[in-house]
């Protein structure tokens, strides 16, 4: 109910219309069912002991040296960083 709240404000904060009823977004699995041909939830798989084992302070520390080497020579804009 919290994230469905929260989308709520961020909708109206944003201006952007919305369906909504109330001040809460709708419920997840009719998002789901809306957005099928894109979306779909999936089964989570293990995490390989290499990989665990890859992710530590010291490359962890390499990988944001680089990206921002990298933000500084081409000197994006905050609408072109994605997750």
């Amino acid at each position: 109910m919290d994230v469905r709240k929260m989308a709520y404000q961020l909708g109206v904060r944003n201006r952007i219309l919305n369906p909504f009823r109330g001040e809460c977004a709708g419920r997840f699995d009719q998002f789901l069912r809306r957005h099928s041909e894109k979306l779909a939830i999936r089964k989570p798989t293990g995490t390989s002991y290499a990989r665990a084992k890859g992710f530590n302070c010291e490359n962890v520390g390499k990988f944001y040296d680089l990206l921002e080497a990298q933000y500084k020579q081409f000197n994006y804009p905050p609408d072109r960083v994605e997750c």
